[in-house]
Order: structure tokens, then C-alpha cells, then sequence
């Protein structure tokens, strides 16, 4: 059961008394559960599937939203627990009533119930504040994933920590350590700091340190635009009920997460300062938050995926591998002779890009010599077939992109090109099976792990890609081909008619295009398995974190 930890100075039953507790804002587990955006949450699942696996003991906690970011039709709860393997339902106790916790927040007591999702031994706790009893106002926190509203914002991620906090103490689970997947919950550290005043009676300083013993952050974002920063006034208003219940002074719990400029609040560094352990998701990226953040110690274990979810070929052996690659590319081109009309065969080149079209990932790299590509795409004999998807926002950074693409698939790139709307982890699931080539173009040292080209690759479809994230590690010789970051669009076109085009085409065989596929799928599941995530989390964080808490008497 416990095979997979690798030190066995910590027992199975001193484990199973206090797991670990994973928080995150996001958690994909059903592709109709409004729970998830994309990658973050991605991860999160497949960190949840592989914890079942393994046996080991993790409980995980998030928000119930009522609506994600696309307004699409998500299942209710009677239809949720009717897909296979899944069950979602309100906590109760043993009067049949719902657990319910409480928490300040602007001024107002606002009340919780939490409905818990099972998948064998994995829990889940979602928190929900859409209950009568609650003011109108605050039923709505746990409405809409990563709301705009940026008041309401805050108070989703109060409700994230603090709640989730005060919810696993109710039900009587104590955690080993809490793990935060991004800062969102990073003021869980306030009712510890708290929690440490009261027990220890120790003053403020001390008890943050304190924290220390306590808390893991793993860290996936390094630009500016993509980190939580909130006003500090704002801040002060919403918390100031919940300082005064705990006694600790607003603007000294504040302090902890000083920003850019005197009133810039940052939940980044909040979770940098609170946290013994924290992680960036890929080596290159621990690279860069180094830089970034060079008075703190950071380490790297790098994503990995839940090989079962994404193997979509479920086989090894060389010739199947491909033979099954082409049923899933079937599936795939059904898909979009049903949207957009376009029959394709399924044995011309499919190139797949799908992610968040926003400006470091480059959505229009290979479409800035249009024309150039055309006439690569439309030879006689060799031609190139392109899908693009992704979250397709109305916010007007995204919509630049997804204008500009639109307008090259109805004009220049009619036929080449196609654009598959209402991107869904269902929808992932047969983009990364079914393309030939998986198309990543970040400007390098700017994306944190790119796992979409692990499961891309793990399902036989080539990597091309810039030198970022997991590709950095990986040597691509066989396997797939590697990008020039400053000249990408000229080196797409350049790969594309002298290197992938010919490789594809030119042996009817395919001989050594199914040799890449193979080794690019024994890549992923060498080195890229949530099971090595799992592992490497263990020994890196967990182990050392539980370790300094022996060593500590008042560290429990």
C-alpha cells in the first residue's frame, strides 16, 4: 500500500492519523462539473486520481461553484452522481443535517455547508455558500470560478483557507501539513498563526514562523499578470470583523503579504512567507523564480500526469500503438466535421494547439506568414491539416486572438484551419489523442510546465515545441523537434517542409514516425507520471516538513 514512499521512517498509521491536505482553487474531475479553468485544476484531478491509486491518505479541498468561466449548461448534482465512479452530496452529520461551519467575512457571519466528492479513497471537500440562511450577497461567493469581481474574489479565497481550515477541524481531521496548490489559499496561515497565539502563547512573529511547520506551497506562476494582488484597504474592510474574532490586528496579519507598492496586497508572497517547503512545477521554472524571488529557498518537482486518465491507446506494442493513434484521430476529425463541415482524412498531418490564448503562449505563432503556409499546407500529396482550441473568453485580451484566428480559418486558411470552441477536459481528451504533431509555443522561460504535451506525447502525437517548461528537461532527439524561441515562425515553417512533412509523408511505412511515437509515449510514462509527481512530493516536501515537526514539541 505504501510502496510508494520511499522513507519509512513515517508508518502507515501515523499517516492515515493525519493526512495531508491539498488546497486548491480548482479541481477537474467530471468534464460537466463547473469546478475547473484549465491546467491548474487539471493538475489538481490527476494529483486526486493518482493519491487513489497509491492508497495514500490526502483529503483535498475546494469551492463548490455553481458556474464556471464559459456560460455553458454544467449537470446538477442528481446528474453528476449519475456518471460512472462518481459521487458528490451535502455532508450531514448524524441527524441528517448539513455540517455547517461559520466565518466573518465584511462584516457579516457568513455559513458554510460543504458537499464532499468520493472517488474510492479519495475525498474531496467543495465549500458552498448558497444556503438560505446566508445574506443574498453572500450566497453568491461560491457562484463563479475566478469571478472578476475582485471584492468577491477575496472572499472566495477567505473562504478557500479560513473555511477550509475550520471545515477539516470540525469533521475531526487533523493534517499532517497543508498544501497549497497556488497562493489562493494561503490565509489557511492566519488561523494557524492564530491557532499557535492561543496554544503556545507565543506573539505574532513567532507564531508565523510557526507556520512553517505547517504549510507547502507550490508555485506555478511567474508573470505579474497572472499572480493575485488585491488592495490592501479593500483587504482591511473584508477582514476586519475576522481579526478582531481572532485578536490579531489586521494590518499585522496584512503585513505578511506586502506587495508591489504600499497598497498592493500579494497572495504570492503571503504563501512564500508562511510556507517550510515550496516548489516551482519544472526545472526551468525553479530557474526562474529564483530570480524572481532570490530570498527564498525554492525546489522543483516537475508535473506529471495520471497516465490511466489521458491513454487514450492503452497499448505498447509499436504497430498497435499507431493503428489505435488513427482511431482516435477518427474520433477527433468527427468532431469536426460536425462543427465545421470539413471532412478530413484521417491520414493527412494533423497539428494540434490547445491551451489559454493569451500573449507568452503565442496562439499566432504559426499563422504570421499566412500565405507561406498555405502553400506548405495545400501540397498535393502532403498536406497539413491545423485545430486550434482552447477557453475562448469574451475579456478583451483574449479576444484579439481569437478574432484574428477566426478570421484566418473563414479566410486565407479556409479548410487548413479549424477552431473547436467549448474547451473542456472531455474535449482535451480527444485533442491530445487524436492530433499527429502537438504544437507548444511559449515564450520560453515563461510557462511554468506545459503538461498538455505529456499527454499529447504519452498518446503518441509528436511534441514541437519551444525550450520551456518539462521540455527543457528532456532531450527531444527522436522523439519530436525542438523550436527557436527568438525565430519561431520562421523555424515553424522551416520544421514543417523540411523536417515533419517529409518524415510523415515520404515512407508509406511510416517507420520511423512510429518509432518517434513510441519513444515519445515510454517518455511520459519513464518521467512524467503523477505517480513520480506523487513521489517526488513525498520526499521533497512532505517528509521534511513532518521531520521538522518532530523535531519541534511545539510544532503539533
Amino acid at each position: 500500500m505504501f510502496g510508494i514512499i520511499k522513507n519509512k521512517k513515517l508508518s502507515k498509521k501515523e499517516w492515515q492519523k493525519n493526512p495531508v491536505a491539498y488546497f486548491c482553487m480548482e479541481f477537474a474531475l467530471n468534464s460537466n462539473m463547473p469546478t475547473y479553468a484549465g491546467g491548474l485544476g487539471i493538475l489538481a484531478g490527476d494529483l486526486l486520481l493518482e493519491t487513489n491509486v497509491q492508497q495514500f491518505p490526502f483529503v483535498a479541498v475546494g469551492l463548490n461553484y455553481k458556474k464556471g468561466q464559459k456560460n455553458r449548461k454544467y449537470l446538477d448534482l442528481q446528474e453528476i452522481n449519475q456518471q460512472k465512479g462518481i459521487s458528490l452530496k451535502i455532508l450531514q452529520d448524524e441527524n441528517n443535517k448539513p455540517v455547517t461551519i461559520s466565518l466573518p467575512i465584511e462584516g457579516r457571519t457568513v455559513y458554510v455547508q460543504t458537499l464532499i466528492w468520493t472517488s474510492g479513497s479519495v475525498s474531496l471537500y467543495l465549500l458552498d455558500t448558497d444556503i438560505e440562511i446566508n445574506h443574498p450577497e453572500d450566497r453568491l461567493i461560491s457562484k463563479k470560478l475566478y469571478t472578476e469581481d475582485r471584492r468577491m474574489r477575496i472572499k472566495q479565497e477567505i473562504l478557500l483557507g479560513i473555511g477550509g481550515y475550520r471545515m477539516l477541524k470540525k469533521l475531526g481531521i487533523r493534517p499532517s501539513l497543508y498544501h497549497l496548490n497556488e497562493g489562493h489559499s494561503a490565509f489557511i496561515s492566519f488561523e494557524l498563526i492564530a491557532e499557535e497565539m492561543r496554544q503556545n502563547k507565543v506573539n505574532f512573529t513567532e507564531a508565523s514562523k510557526c507556520t512553517k511547520q505547517k504549510i507547502v506551497f507550490s508555485n506555478h506562476t511567474l508573470i505579474v499578470d497572472g499572480q493575485e494582488f488585491f488592495n490592501r484597504d479593500i483587504l482591511v474592510s473584508i477582514i476586519d470583523k475576522y481579526s478582531t474574532e481572532i485578536g490579531i490586528p489586521a494590518l499585522d496579519l496584512l503585513s505578511l503579504g506586502d506587495g508591489i507598492g504600499v497598497d498592493s496586497f500579494s497572495m504570492t508572497n503571503l504563501a512564500l512567507r508562511v510556507s517550510g517547503k515550496t516548489n516551482a512545477v519544472s526545472l526551468l521554472h525553479k530557474n526562474k523564480a529564483e530570480e524572481i524571488w532570490e530570498n527564498f529557498d525554492i525546489d522543483h518537482v516537475t508535473n506529471g500526469i495520471h497516465i490511466d486518465r489521458w491513454d487514450r491507446l492503452c497499448t505498447d506494442d509499436t504497430e498497435n500503438i499507431y493503428l489505435q493513434h488513427q482511431k482516435n484521430k477518427q474520433l477527433l476529425l468527427n468532431i469536426i466535421e460536425k462543427i465545421h463541415g470539413e471532412k478530413w482524412d484521417e491520414n493527412t498531418l494533423l497539428i494540434g494547439w490547445a491551451r489559454r490564448l493569451i500573449l507568452y503562449k503565442r496562439p499566432l505563432a504559426l499563422f504570421e506568414q499566412a500565405e507561406k503556409l498555405k502553400k506548405i499546407a495545400e501540397k498535393t500529396g502532403k498536406e497539413i491539416r491545423i485545430v486550434i482550441s482552447g477557453p475562448f473568453e469574451t475579456d478583451s485580451k483574449d479576444n484579439q486572438f481569437v478574432s484574428k484566428l477566426q478570421k484566418l480559418s473563414e479566410g486565407p486558411l479556409k479548410g487548413i484551419l479549424v477552431l473547436l470552441p467549448e474547451y473542456s477536459l472531455e474535449l482535451a481528451q480527444v485533442l491530445v489523442a487524436g492530433t499527429d504533431v502537438w504544437l507548444n509555443t511559449p515564450m520560453v522561460g515563461l510557462e511554468a510546465c506545459g503538461t498538455s504535451g505529456m499527454k499529447a506525447a504519452l498518446n503518441g502525437s509528436l511534441p514541437l515545441s519551444t525550450n520551456d517548461g518539462w521540455i527543457y528537461e528532456v532531450d527531444l532527439k527522436e522523439k519530436g523537434w525542438l523550436l527557436d524561441n527568438e525565430k519561431i515562425s520562421d523555424d515553424l515553417l522551416l520544421k514543417l517542409e523540411k523536417e515533419i512533412v517529409p518524415l510523415y509523408y515520404n515512407d508509406p511505412t511510416k517507420k520511423i514516425w512510429k518509432k518517434y511515437m513510441k519513444n515519445s509515449r515510454e517518455l511520459i510514462q519513464n518521467d512524467f507520471s503523477a505517480k513520480r509527481m506523487l513521489e517526488e512530493y513525498i520526499e521533497k516536501l512532505y517528509i521534511p516538513i513532518i521531520k521538522n515537526q518532530t523535531n519541534n514539541p511545539n510544532a503539533n
